[in-house]
Formats: structure tokens, sequence, C-alpha cells
């Protein structure tokens, strides 16, 4: 799995981008209730909010990538990178306003652009990747976003408290258990947290554009391993029976 350029490159982009998306998510409402003057119950209502605009971004993700891949194989790559790198410019000024009216909709178009690189990264996956090992592959891909995951909110939670020059112990602007509002320093702390966690979603974008040169080599060198089993009469590794070479828009792929 990991001797496939474009695959490795996909599992990191994708790894930064839910490392962030998870890192925002824990200290959200507590940012939300400190930034605006906002109780907890209207903070939460406003990440769902924002939350709603995630699942949009995900719908739109994927159905751009379906629509004109037909045109240009590497269209998963470009919309995937294009979301990535489109997300800071909204959510920096947004960050940094502190006028709800005006960062609310900011806020919309990140959570839109940030979510929208999955549903393509995710099928540019299959494409690489002999159909017999999709199991395999997953399971890699899996094991790693966890693991980035996992460690967002401790890794957030530490250059904020390091930020706010707290002199309680780590991690305390993450720890909010009596709904308390954050004070002003640690406002500005988690504020500078996610400004300098965006130079993740930044990463993810370049390493997507990257992934583009060896996308047509791989996705030709997967199509061909799974014709090749299909000819000989045996599946592909693993016994799959759905091959690339079944695929409309994989058996004359269009030109890179």
């Amino acid at each position: 799995m990991l001797r496939v350029p474009t695959n490795v490159l996909l599992i990191v982009s994708s790894s930064l981008g839910y490392f962030f998306l998870n890192g925002l998510r824990t200290f959200a409402v507590l940012f939300v209730r400190g930034q605006y003057g906002v109780n907890q119950q209207v903070a939460t209502l406003l990440v769902l909010v924002v939350g709603i605009g995630v699942l949009v971004g995900v719908f739109i993700g994927g159905r751009a990538a379906d629509r004109f891949v037909e045109r240009r194989l590497t269209t998963r790559l470009t919309v995937a990178a294009v979301g990535f790198l489109i997300g800071p410019l909204a959510l920096v000024p947004g960050l940094l306003l502190t006028s709800l009216g005006i960062a609310l909709p900011l806020f919309l178009v990140a959570g839109v652009a940030i979510s929208e690189p999955n549903p393509p990264l995710d099928a540019a996956r299959l494409d690489i990747i002999a159909s017999g090992l999709w199991g395999r592959a997953e399971s890699v891909r899996t094991a790693l976003r966890g693991v980035f995951e996992s460690f967002a909110p401790l890794t957030f939670g530490l250059v904020s408290s390091s930020l706010s020059g707290s002199s309680r112990p780590g991690l305390s602007v993450g720890v909010n258990s009596s709904h308390s509002t954050a004070s002003h320093l640690e406002v500005l702390a988690l504020r500078n947290t996610f400004l300098v966690m965006v130079v993740t979603l930044v990463a993810a974008g370049v390493l997507v554009l990257r992934a583009r040169r060896h996308y047509p080599t791989d996705v030709l060198t997967a199509s061909e391993y799974d014709a090749r089993s299909a000819k000989s009469g045996s599946a592909a590794p693993g016994g799959g029976e759905h091959s690339h070479a079944a695929s409309p828009s994989l058996a004359s792929p269009p030109s890179p």
C-alpha cells in the first residue's frame, strides 16, 4: 500500500484534513462563546449550523469530482486541492473578525471547502489500488487517519495552553466541564492556535497537487493489473470480482 506514491500522498493529505477538523470541532463551542459573547446554547447551535455546511461540502465534492472526471483524469485531485486551499482563505478572516454576523458566512464557506475534498480523495484511492486490495488499502488508511485524529485535541490543547501563557496545567484551555466562558487571553490563544494549525490544510492541498503527477501512472498500473487478472481467469488479489477494467471511466481514461 505504501509503495504506491499517490496512495501515500492522499492518505497523508486526507489525514491532515481530518486532524484539523477534529481539533477545531473540539474547541469550537468554547471559542465561539468567548469570541462572540454568546451563551452555551447559542454557541452550540451556531456550530451545528456550520456542521450543515460541512455536510453540503461532502455532497458538492462528490458530485463535482464525478461530473468532470470524464474530461480530465486528475479532476478528483484538483477538486480536493481546491477545497483544502479555499478553506483557509475563508476561515482565517472569520477567526479574526469579532462580528458574528460577518464571521458566520465565512465559517460556512470554510466548512463547505474543508469537507469537500473527502469524497474525491476516497474515490481517487479506489482508482489507484487493484480491486482485490481495496480492503487492505482501507485498513491502512483508516489506521493512519485514526492516529492523526486522536492526537488532534491533544495537540490543539497543548498549543493553546502554551500560547495563553497559563500557569495552570497543560490543556487547561480545553477543559471546560462547567461550561464557563474562557478568559480573553485564552480565547486569543485558541484563535491563534486555529490560525497556526491552518497550515495543515495548506499542506494537505499542496500534497494533493503533488499527487497529480503520479496519479495517471498509478491508475493505469492498477487498471492493467485488474485487466490481466480478468484475462487470465483469476481474480485480483483477495478474490475481488470488480475490476477497474469494468469501469467506463477507466476503460478508456481521459488524458491526464
